[in-house]
């Protein structure tokens, strides 16, 4: 195929508008010459990316942002603060991010503590003074619907998910790795051949997780755990208040906890067990989040010892 000579091609190019300078456009602004303002907006649109990459670098290394860094070392300065030696005393800061990087990236004690300027043997007295703060304030963020508003607020944001009413939590357990002694490393291998302890958790539609138990090896089933734990105390407590618990097929059904219908027979049955799994998801999310901010949790990541 055989192409003649190029012709040029005529198009219609539409007038274009006038631009204005932007030293004109904002000329006199509140009596400040424009340049001034450009200027200014320039070096603010700078501090503004740099502070936008700040806050990716911190989430980054501690998978945190800021201003929940902020509210961690605020809430633990008093436990925390040395009183020893003013001089030789590690910052309450630098031992709160210090414990959250090792925390989100599961490494070893002498990695962390090289990246921070801090040996492996003072790193690892900061972080059971961090764990041990952790702990002391675990029961005033970690804990149930206590009134009779928060029981009725907790109920119509779970209900807003699919529809299932009273219901205040959705419970669940998950294995955590950890290294074990061997003397009773048996109790804690489980049938996936690692070494774990068995989680369990509460959590409602906001994200929030309203009971933790992490006492129990591995190997103990997730009804032994819930058997054990002070939830049954609580929900008994509660009963009369119509407030319910969801679980999965692995619990036994009870008065206050809701288990799936194994073999529904028609359709109400076959509703009520996808509006139960709708809502059993957030559980589910929880997990997953926390493995993937806390590599320390996650089998990808090192495991506790």
């Amino acid at each position: 195929m055989e192409f003649g000579p190029a012709q040029k091609v005529h198009t219609h190019t539409p007038n274009k508008t006038k631009m204005i300078p932007l030293a004109v456009a904002i000329q006199g602004l509140e009596g400040m010459p424009a340049l001034i303002l450009t200027e200014q907006a320039v070096q603010h649109g700078i501090q503004r990316r740099r502070r936008r990459r700040s806050r990716r670098r911190i989430c980054t290394l501690y998978h945190l942002d800021s201003d929940t860094i902020t509210t961690i070392v605020d809430l633990l300065h008093d436990d925390l603060v040395s009183l020893i030696s003013i001089r030789t005393a590690i910052p309450t800061l630098l031992k709160v991010v210090c414990v959250l990087h090792f925390l989100a990236t599961g490494t070893y004690q002498h990695t962390v503590g090289q990246l921070d300027g801090i040996s492996q043997p003072g790193f690892s007295s900061v972080l059971n003074q961090v764990l041990d703060a952790l702990l002391k304030h675990a029961s005033a963020t970690i804990s149930p619907p206590q009134t009779a508003q928060e029981v009725n607020d907790t109920k119509i944001a779970l209900h807003a998910l699919a529809g299932m009413p009273n219901v205040i939590g959705v419970l669940d357990c998950s294995h955590m790795e950890l290294v074990v002694q061997h003397a009773v490393e048996l109790v804690y291998r489980i049938r996936k051949q690692y070494h774990s302890i068995n989680v369990q958790m509460v959590r409602n539609a906001r994200k929030m997780i309203t009971h933790c138990c992490a006492r129990y090896p591995g190997s103990t089933h997730d009804s032994m755990v819930l058997q054990n734990s002070v939830l049954p105390r609580y929900m008994e407590q509660h009963a009369a208040r119509r407030a319910w618990l969801l679980g999965d097929a692995g619990y036994p059904l009870k008065l206050w906890l809701l288990t799936p219908v194994m073999n529904p027979l028609n359709r109400h049955e076959e509703d009520y067990n996808r509006a139960h799994t709708l809502t059993c998801v957030v559980i589910e999310q929880t997990f997953g989040l926390l493995k993937a901010w806390f590599r320390c949790l996650s089998r990808s990541g090192g495991p506790l010892i």
